[in-house]
């Protein structure tokens, strides 16, 4: 017995066991490619404007994300406490030369490697089937916001604890 004749509408005509017809796919409403899932990532360009101008900080915790959102976090850590700690010896040395060029080669020098260090992740990345859009404008600017509030602590702080220790 046909499924189509136990789920017959009741009407006049009688129920036809012939299979029905597959759907019609229109070609070019067809994706070229599977996708599996979309990521929103900030572009290289985006970390160096937030690194320069915001804080290093702030272009850092971009790039955490990004790596987040990719599933490279585990593969960076080493390269995000090494930045952690250059960010610390440039602070430290920014505030005992007391020289606003320092912070600006310091935060420029982090955006450009993390420039550098994206580039060659999004390569991989693009491999994955997986799409990437942009973020939303609004997210960007919390962020960066929050990075340079905790460079804004960190600075603070270390510019307190050498002012205890005599430094400066």
């Amino acid at each position: 017995m046909c499924a189509s004749v136990l789920s017959a509408p009741s009407s006049t005509q009688p129920p036809s066991c012939e299979p029905a017809a597959a759907p019609v796919a229109d070609a070019a409403n067809r994706p070229t490619s599977p996708v599996v899932s979309t990521v929103a990532l900030w572009s290289p360009l985006h970390v160096v404007i937030v690194s320069v101008v915001f804080s290093c900080g702030a272009g850092l915790l971009l790039a955490i994300v990004n790596w987040h959102r990719m599933a490279m976090l585990p593969q960076r850590r080493w390269l995000v406490s090494g930045l952690a700690a250059a960010i610390v010896a440039f602070v430290t040395i920014g505030l005992l030369v007391q020289a606003q060029l320092v912070a600006l080669l310091g935060n420029l020098a982090v955006g450009f490697y993390l420039k550098r260090q994206l580039e060659h992740d999004f390569a991989g990345f693009a491999a994955t089937a997986r799409g990437v859009e942009p973020p939303r404008w609004w997210v960007t600017a919390l962020l960066a916001v929050a990075g340079l509030l905790a460079f804004a602590v960190l600075v603070y702080g270390e510019a307190l604890l050498l002012a205890l220790l005599g430094i400066i």
